[in-house]
């Protein structure tokens, strides 16, 4: 569900999964482009922004060339280093906070031997001052490549100037640097774990205590199925479990195979659909919920059960939790018997109970929906404040 790139002669078309990661991506990119620090855009459509072409490769692909050598390593982080206080001014100029380049990678930058360019700001939000420097420093060790006895000098020739900004001695940014590495591993098994599992957005409920639907309902400039829709873009396979509608998101829509039996019609949908051997089902009514949170119930994985539930607030989610194919004949036999709780099939085939954050509620009454509008959501939903505001250069 990630964006593509599709060029022309001069300019590339980048295409998003949803709205918020076109918004999110464009607003970064319109902000630096006036410094030259990232591509212009040329126009725009819904999901889409055309930017001018830059013929440059990847910073990465610098640092793991044959060419690369001490003295070109240490001007390229040299402006690597440029950039990133450019980055910092900037954004704390005009937000008030520094922002935290959730996905960094230096994929997600381009060099041509005299500027770096920054190409993809999907995934940001509030942080600190230290967060994209340690990274920088972070990625330095993390390439099996013939080149790391030179990427692990540039390390050790930045760590004092990322030390001086910051204003710490050199052992506490080694350590924040390993606890990134750490931190990065994580997410690396996470991600393989991702390409197993098909994402199913679980939005065929009635609704009837909220008393309209809930993936429709608006929190910022985005509505809730938008939200959850932008956390589940890291999935390459994603549908929505729903009877009728939600065209509009361009996925595929599933309705339930058996009908009326509740949220067990969908999951046993889901698990019959996806090519995968995992499904994670999450609830249109959890527009709080993170890629961390996810990330949380992979590691249920590894106790070797059919499926891993989350625990909120003391009470277990079925309908936020991982399912193996495996447990399909459970559901069907369970079915077959007229009993359609998600719970006792689980129950029956053994699972793993994962506590989650307690930050993450269901949001299914219309006294829950009006507290999860007052609330701070900054830290959780950093797009619906930041580009709500309307800072658009």
């Amino acid at each position: 569900m990630k964006h593509n790139l599709i060029r022309s002669d001069k300019t590339i078309w980048k295409t998003y999964p949803t709205a918020i990661a076109k918004d999110m991506d464009g607003y970064l990119l319109s902000l630096l482009a006036p410094t030259h620090m990232a591509p212009t855009i040329c126009s725009q459509r819904p999901l889409a922004l055309e930017l001018e072409y830059l013929d440059a490769p990847t910073f990465l692909s610098f640092l793991v060339g044959a060419s690369l050598d001490a003295q070109g390593l240490e001007l390229a982080l040299g402006r690597f280093l440029s950039w990133l206080d450019q980055f910092q001014a900037i954004t704390h100029q005009t937000l008030g906070t520094y922002i935290r380049l959730t996905d960094f990678h230096f994929e997600n930058f381009l060099y041509n031997g005299v500027t770096i360019y920054g190409l993809d700001f999907e995934q940001w939000e509030q942080g600190t001052l230290a967060d994209n420097y340690i990274s920088l420093l972070s990625w330095l060790c993390l390439y099996d490549t013939a080149n790391q006895p030179l990427l692990q000098q540039g390390f050790e020739q930045l760590l004092p100037a990322v030390a001086q900004r910051l204003g710490l001695d050199q052992a506490t940014v080694q350590t924040l640097a390993q606890q990134e590495i750490q931190r990065i591993h994580t997410r690396r098994t996470s991600r393989k774990k991702r390409t197993q599992t098909t994402a199913v957005l679980m939005a065929g409920g009635a609704s009837s205590r909220m008393g309209t639907p809930k993936a429709h309902l608006p929190i910022g400039r985005y509505c809730f199925a938008e939200c959850l829709l932008y956390t589940l873009r890291q999935f390459d396979q994603c549908f929505i479990s729903a009877n009728e509608g939600f065209t509009e998101f361009g996925l595929p829509i599933i309705p339930d195979k058996v009908q009326n039996i509740g949220p067990l019609g969908g999951i046993y949908t889901a698990l019959q659909t996806a090519d995968t051997p995992y499904v994670l089902v999450v609830p249109c009514d959890c527009p709080l919920l993170s890629l961390e949170m996810i990330e949380a119930l992979f590691s249920g994985l590894e106790q070797g059960c059919s499926c891993v539930l989350s625990v909120m607030g003391g009470r277990i989610n079925p309908l936020f939790a991982i399912y193996k194919k495996t447990l399909l004949p459970t559901i069907e036999a369970q079915i077959k018997t007229g009993h359609y709780s998600v719970l006792r099939c689980c129950a029956q085939a053994a699972y793993v109970p994962i506590e989650i954050d307690s930050a993450l509620v269901n949001i299914n009454t219309p006294e829950a929906y009006e507290a999860l509008l007052v609330m701070d959501t900054q830290s959780c939903l950093p797009y619906t404040t930041f580009l709500e505001k309307g800072l658009w250069p």
